[in-house]
């Protein structure tokens, strides 16, 4: 519940710095709303988030498709968490196409690195649907300590 919380203040912090247009609004809202429907295990409230198509490209190496199998891997423990902040940088809307982007902290409770707490970057990609915004798209990734560099060792 606090790792709940403490991603929520993350996610509203990050996003008043400048004015919103009510779709960034929106997304950002429904970040947050996916962070503490993945704590609380509410698969009901995911299903709103998560457009049926959905499609994940995950840490662990593996593309899941479509929202039904990402419901199972939560459902089979797989995405189960001690703790999930999520830090939105970025809500970039073009028409009906909406990409958040930013920074996790996550801490599985099972599985190789059950306990230890990781940093993510990610993408999370948005459609604007008739009955309102739905994920379509995700991709995260381990993001080491240190940071990555393109610049080649001097």
């Amino acid at each position: 519940m606090r790792g709940t919380v403490l991603a929520l203040a993350m996610v509203s912090m990050a996003g008043s710095a400048a004015a919103q247009t009510p779709d960034e609004s929106a997304v950002r809202s429904l970040e947050a709303r996916e962070v503490a429907a993945i704590m609380a295990d509410d698969v009901p409230a995911l299903e709103h988030i998560w457009d049926e198509a959905f499609v994940v490209n995950s840490p662990n190496n593996a593309i899941s498709v479509g929202r039904a199998s990402v419901v199972g891997l939560l459902r089979a423990g797989v995405i189960d968490y001690h703790r999930f902040d999520r830090a939105v940088e970025r809500v970039t809307v073009n028409g009906d196409v909406a990409v958040a982007m930013g920074a996790e902290t996550v801490q599985p409770k099972a599985g190789p690195q059950a306990g230890r707490l990781l940093q993510r970057r990610y993408t999370n990609i948005y459609v604007r649907r008739p009955d309102g915004w739905r994920m379509i798209a995700r991709h995260a990734n381990l993001a080491p300590p240190q940071g990555q560099s393109l610049d080649p060792p001097r």
